[in-house]
């Protein structure tokens, strides 16, 4: 199991630019000339960089990221990448399947187990993101990262979405903040201690699966890392 406590330090700390160099260079389009993630990644995977970490991106392209994860993360056990068509070059280890496909979901958990950080940069429909992250959020390990990319699709008409648009990635990861508060528990008058999950189970409430699952999230424009608890 990755643990991932060390990700609260200062970013100038952990942040010195190799990230965003690699996007840069190998073209891919999370670098800061494009979509710009590469700051808030180095951020969430430094501390990781040097740990036997598995790795899935969903939505890989010509497999420019995946070249970059190779490299970033020196000691990985697994990096794959999956896409409805494998367009990269023969060394990248491609599955071919669609986001939103269940079985072919639980195809890949057979094959490979759970993974430390999952990367959804799939298809950009609303009903897609919010299926792939059923699908897949259950095999990030405990201690784990999901993270999903280009929300401010959510936004969008042409792709399916609009502000404050029920049935978007953004509503749906709204709805997991209630998850993470245990849809308002303290309320209804049971224990409720931000740092003992252990209370709250003996209580004897039933919890759903998100509830018991999520353990923080985070929002940036375009992107959300979302948490598992250890």
């Amino acid at each position: 199991m990755i643990g991932i406590g060390s990700i609260s330090r200062p970013i100038e700390k952990i942040v010195n630019g190799m990230l965003d160099s690699l996007l840069t260079q190998f073209g891919s389009p999370k670098s800061s000339t494009s979509g710009n993630y590469a700051f808030r990644y180095e951020q969430y995977f430094t501390p990781l960089q040097d740990k036997r970490v598995k790795i899935l991106e969903i939505g890989v392209g010509i497999g420019a990221s995946l070249k970059v994860w190779k490299i970033f993360f020196p000691k990985a056990d697994l990096i794959v990448g999956m896409d409805i068509i494998n367009r990269c070059s023969h060394d990248l280890l491609v599955e071919e399947g669609n986001q939103t496909d269940k079985t072919f979901a639980k195809s890949i958990f057979t094959k490979y187990g759970y993974f430390d950080i999952i990367i959804e940069d799939g298809g950009t429909l609303q009903d897609q993101k919010i299926q792939a992250f059923h699908n897949y959020f259950p095999i990030v390990k405990p201690g784990g990262i999901y993270c999903v990319e280009h929300t401010q699709h959510s936004y969008e008409s042409k792709n399916s979405g609009g502000l404050r648009k029920e049935g978007t990635i953004i509503e749906f990861l709204k709805e997991r903040i209630d998850d993470l508060n245990f849809n308002g528990i303290a309320e209804k008058g049971l224990p409720y201690d931000r740092g003992d999950f252990a209370k709250i189970l003996q209580s004897g409430c039933t919890l759903s699966y998100y509830e018991k699952e999520i353990d923080g999230i985070h929002f940036y424009s375009g992107l959300c890392f979302i948490f598992k608890r250890k």
